[in-house]
């Protein structure tokens, strides 16, 4: 969770003199490499035919829309405030479950819920001057993104490793990322310092994506998954050392609002626990 804080810092400094589609161009390109070998080593094959199925597709669209809109929001919004209301994508992903796909939930847990989504209304504050930013905006979409990323990924069949489905992930970013440089005619830039940030953020992005993966799969879940909240406490940190942003009381409240909805419904539903980043 530390090392996404960190991903998300490096984006906001490349972002401050590389267009976007640079800069995913350059974060696939330098973690495709890294998952490459990764595949190689663990001897995977790639069925093709199942990686650009209907439902995959589908599902890395909606994994780009998610880190579309985070990237976006980093980039002009606080990182400790794009941070707080990620951490509502497993209670959009639960509630979706519940509603699209019938998973049963007891009072207590939509009661749950409830103070979650109102933990996301402190963070934003409908209504003041900050919730008229579009980045505001955009972190709700990459949000809204990554939740239908995770319902989707239930459908996923058994035989597809992470890695595969990572790899087909981040071909796609690199192909959006050329369609928006091409879209808007521009060029690609090597300034120093942000070239370097944009490459070093896929290369963190790749670790911390692996590193919880291993995490889910090696240890218990019940542990793991709420320590994925710790990521706004790290968030926090940078946004408030590296760009001295000011953290309000009321982001604070959410986020604790946030962490204990999310929190109690990974405990009442250990096995549906949502792997979200």
């Amino acid at each position: 969770m530390a090392s996404f804080a960190v991903e998300d810092m490096f984006i906001k400094f490349a972002l401050r003199h590389l267009s976007l589609g640079e800069v995913l161009m350059i974060y696939a390109a330098a973690g495709l490499p890294i998952l490459w070998l990764v595949a190689k080593v663990q001897g995977e094959t790639f069925d093709k035919q199942l990686l650009t199925s209907p439902i995959m597709l589908l599902r890395s669209c909606l994994e780009i829309c998610g880190r579309l809109g985070h990237a976006l929001a980093v980039s002009l919004i606080a990182i400790a405030t794009a941070s707080a209301i990620l951490q509502a994508t497993p209670l959009v992903m639960l509630a979706g479950a519940s509603v699209l796909l019938g998973d049963r939930m007891s009072l207590w847990s939509w009661a749950a819920l409830f103070m979650g989504f109102v933990g996301v209304l402190v963070i934003i504050q409908p209504g003041s001057p900050d919730m008229l930013n579009i980045g505001v905006g955009f972190s709700i979409f990459g949000m809204l993104g990554f939740a239908g990323r995770d319902l989707l990924t239930r459908f996923v069949p058994a035989n597809v490793s992470v890695t595969s489905l990572t790899i087909l992930s981040y071909s796609l970013l690199f192909a959006i990322g050329a369609g928006l440089m091409i879209k808007d005619q521009s060029a690609f830039v090597f300034e120093g310092m942000s070239f370097v940030y944009a490459a070093l953020s896929g290369v963190t992005g790749i670790c911390s994506y692996m590193a919880l993966m291993l995490a889910l799969r090696t240890g218990d879940v019940r542990v793991v998954v709420p320590l994925r909240y710790t990521r706004a406490i790290f968030a926090t940190l940078i946004g408030v050392w590296v760009f001295s942003e000011v953290v309000s009381w009321t982001t604070l409240l959410g986020v604790g609002m946030v962490i204990l909805s999310g929190t109690y419904a990974v405990y009442f539903k250990p096995a549906r626990a949502p792997s979200a980043i």
